[in-house]
């Protein structure tokens, strides 16, 4: 059995054994990204142009990006926890729990759209639009990536988490973003201390003389 999608796979790094066995999974994740055999053809060309697919690790690399892009789809249909993390701010605890157990899926839902539907279909358009429509509205400066999973989350493409993780390492859209989605859709968000001012382990003693000149800085 042959499907729509089995060359513009085979091109990102997949073996035919693996397409058949995974074709009731592909199948459902396609059908949900609003995928269909008119989108591969462009999509094939697209990673063309924008990757040397002449690299066997190029391709390799492509297809890790899918397979998480088809656990993160399904990962609340399979019955698994979801735990998503942003980036790049705290991946090693991410990265821990998602080790911790087989029925927990964590990982970065925005850097996986980012990966997969836009640099392999070039198909993030209407999920930023979605984002766009739903708290993130265009035109503020708001960080994409964040725009990403809210617009993911709009659509119904990738599931509602379970919890969060986030931190204000790099900046607070993050956190932000968190509480938006919070009062949506109820998933708690935990924050982990993270900030690069301060050496591991000394929050919350602050030296006072660092705290008094930010203070005076602002």
């Amino acid at each position: 059995m042959t499907g729509y999608y089995d060359e513009l796979l085979k091109l990102c790094g997949f073996e035919e054994r693996e397409i058949d066995r995974e074709r009731p999974r592909i199948d459902r994740v396609f059908e949900k990204l609003e995928l269909g055999p008119e989108d591969m053809e462009p999509a094939a060309a697209w990673v063309r142009r924008t990757h040397d697919v002449e690299l066997v690790g190029v391709r390799k690399m492509l297809a890790i990006w899918l397979r998480e892009l088809f656990d993160m789809v399904l990962a609340r249909e399979e019955g698994k926890k979801i735990v998503y993390f942003g980036f790049p701010t705290i991946p090693g605890p991410g990265m821990a729990i998602a080790s911790a157990s087989e029925n927990v899926y964590c990982a970065c839902p925005d850097a996986v759209l980012c990966h997969t539907l836009g640099q392999i279909f070039n198909k993030l358009n209407p999920v930023l639009e979605a984002g766009e429509q739903n708290g993130l509205p265009p035109g503020h400066g708001l960080c994409t990536l964040q725009t990403i999973r809210v617009g993911g989350m709009a659509k119904g493409i990738i599931p509602v988490p379970d919890m969060v993780i986030t931190s204000s390492y790099y900046c607070d859209m993050g956190s932000k973003t968190d509480e938006l989605l919070h009062e949506k859709y109820g998933h708690p968000a935990v924050y982990v201390d993270g900030s690069m001012d301060s050496g591991w382990g000394e929050f919350p003693g602050y030296q006072p003389e660092r705290v008094e000149f930010w203070g005076a800085q602002l």
